[in-house]
């Protein structure tokens, strides 16, 4: 009667003592010939791998990428206000082409235009994002800021407060050229080409257009 396997030598996966054990043709351990041949192929796989690897990342070219342009950095660089060609000269304008006007009253950027006169004339304010304006091509003033009492910050030029127009409809025009102000002061149409507020006023409009508005204008309970 054999003697019965110790169990430690089935966990350790070795034939019995006694027992006929697997063998390769060339007569050696099965086991050890495996152990050797998963060696080989573990480091066939890893060569592979990394080869492929070091192939795929030399095939593809090395370029930098641009960091995105920030929406503020955007906004920043358009042109608050333009310098666009009438029939009055060439006077200041949003980049939408609608004229902008001072009113004389208002030097030095002593705001006159509050209530009911915020419904016919808009001030220009900076775009959200935005510190300061910036003058497009052809203008010649110097443009800055004044604080309105509401929050919202409005655009100079040569420190007039500039707006525009609610009957200016469409590109170009020009209607409330020499309206007068019941607070005091006309309203005008801004000359790009000024360097100075004394020069900032067209006075000398010859549209008919303007003539027309500035003589038969409503009173629009008070705005102009």
């Amino acid at each position: 009667m054999q003697p019965s396997t110790p169990p430690d030598t089935l966990r350790a996966g070795r034939a019995p003592h006694g027992a006929p054990g697997h063998t390769t043709a060339r007569g050696r351990p099965a086991r050890r010939v495996l152990g050797l041949g998963g060696a080989l192929l573990l480091g066939g796989v890893l060569a592979a791998a990394c080869g492929s690897s070091s192939s795929t990342a030399s095939s593809k070219p090395v370029t930098s990428t641009k960091a995105s342009t920030p929406a503020s950095s955007s906004t920043a660089s358009t042109p608050t206000v333009e310098a666009l060609r009438t029939s009055d000269g060439t006077v200041l304008a949003t980049p939408t082409g609608q004229t902008l006007y001072l009113l004389t009253s208002e030097a030095g950027g002593a705001i006159k235009c509050t209530g009911s006169c915020l419904s016919i004339w808009h001030p220009l304010t900076l775009p959200s994002g935005m510190s300061a304006p910036v003058a497009g091509t052809g203008v010649a003033g110097t443009l800055g800021v004044v604080h309105r009492t509401n929050g919202e910050v409005q655009v100079t030029d040569n420190g007039y407060p500039l707006y525009t127009f609610v009957e200016d409809t469409q590109a170009g025009q020009t209607k409330g050229e020499g309206i007068h102000f019941p607070g005091g002061g006309v309203w005008y149409l801004v000359s790009a080409s000024a360097t100075s507020a004394s020069a900032s006023p067209v006075t000398g409009a010859s549209s008919s257009s303007a003539t027309s508005s500035a003589q038969s204008a409503p009173s629009y309970g008070g705005g102009y």
